[in-house]
């Protein structure tokens, strides 16, 4: 993933959080939101209002984790290789070098 890539990942969690926050501030207001302004169709505002707020509080969550797995594969792709060569090591060789060819 480039640095951009990342940068623009973590700007986002503000935004997600910001907004949950909001919502829950102000829960009427949220909940007029969504019955007057969204219009979600198939689903009671209140369940829509609610399954929101829930997105938008483990997003953060969620992109910080994901911004976290490259590294830990490769730690553990490393970890798995200095004990020779069985077949999980050379499957993890594998996938180690598939990860830096991706970062490459």
């Amino acid at each position: 993933m480039s640095r951009n890539c990342r940068a623009v990942r973590a700007e986002k969690k503000p935004t997600f959080w910001n907004s949950a926050i909001a919502k829950l501030a102000n829960w009427n207001a949220a909940l007029d939101l969504f019955r007057e302004d969204y219009r979600v169709p198939l689903v009671p505002s209140e369940s829509a209002a609610c399954l929101a707020v829930s997105i938008e509080l483990t997003a953060p969550a969620l992109l910080l984790l994901g911004l976290a797995t490259r590294a830990v594969a490769m730690r553990q792709g490393n970890a798995r290789c200095r004990y020779g060569p069985s077949s999980a090591n050379v499957a993890s060789t594998k996938a180690r070098n598939c990860v830096r060819s991706v970062l490459a």
